[in-house]
């Protein structure tokens, strides 16, 4: 089987998981996908960037990340802030206590600062998109709009980028995006976001999303160029194996991690 049904049919299968779940538990079935999605994302992110770190720092940082998403999902704000503060404090603490002897102080920098955008990457971007999507009126709504913005933009992008595009977008970090295919994913999702938002009923809202879309669909991009640095540093070519042709949780996650953030500030500040 080609790898592009692999993809396909994989994607169908995810796609059908999440419908079901929708169906069965309305917005409690879409906070439970988020919920197995981020401890994925968490442990992944956790193999590419402390791949050597000792399992005391892994286990901290786990628990952290996760704190700060639940805390971050149930609008638990200053429980939020005060458990980011903890955490970097005790993590840096942690990193200097256990470094052995030979490790300067960059690298325990290096370390500490991966901490924190971890914080960020896996525990408030995912933290955010489940408060949306659990507590908003149109939380559903804006959910669809933004997946179907990301996935307008991806496959766009990927089939102009590979049949028309010849300048590279980033070749040092994702040698195969085109800049051409970059413009294509963008015109994609204004399309895609326009025509969601007008099925969906929201036409008051009609032209704030739509312009809501084309920002995410750059910053969708740029995820996806972020996780390929991510990748290469550890030398990996996906950051896991849990669906097939796709790679795992980070791969899949990437693009939404950046782009839902531009939709949660539309709807919190013009909604």
């Amino acid at each position: 089987m080609s790898s592009t049904k692999v993809r396909m049919l994989s994607a169908v299968a995810v796609a059908a998981l999440v419908f079901t779940l929708y169906m069965l538990w309305q917005r409690n079935g879409l906070g439970v996908v988020a919920l197995l999605a981020t401890l994925g994302a968490q442990y992944e992110f956790i193999k590419l960037c402390f791949p050597s770190a000792k399992r005391t720092l892994k286990a901290s940082f786990f628990i952290f990340t996760f704190l700060i998403f639940l805390s971050f999902a149930n609008k638990q704000f200053e429980v939020s802030a005060a458990l980011i503060a903890f955490g970097l404090m005790f993590l840096s603490t942690l990193v200097m206590l256990m470094a052995r002897k030979d490790e300067d102080n960059l690298a325990k920098q290096s370390l500490i600062a991966t901490c924190m955008m971890g914080f960020i990457y896996v525990g408030i971007l995912p933290g955010i998109t489940a408060q949306l999507i659990l507590w908003h009126p149109l939380g559903l709504e804006i959910f669809f709009i933004c997946i179907a913005t990301v996935i307008a933009t991806d496959v766009m992008a990927y089939f102009i980028g590979r049949k028309f595009g010849k300048i590279k977008l980033l070749p040092t970090i994702s040698p195969n995006k085109t800049r051409l295919g970059s413009i294509a994913g963008c015109i994609s999702a204004l399309v895609t976001t326009f025509s969601v938002s007008w099925l969906l009923g929201l036409q008051d809202h009609i032209l704030g999303l739509t312009l809501a879309g084309l920002i995410a669909s750059v910053f969708s991009q740029f995820g996806d160029l972020f996780e390929s640095v991510l990748k290469r540093n550890a030398g990996k070519k996906d950051s896991g194996r849990i669906m097939p042709g796709h790679g795992g949780y980070l791969d899949r996650l990437d693009s939404i991690l950046f782009s839902f953030p531009v939709f949660y500030c539309y709807v919190t500040w013009f909604i």
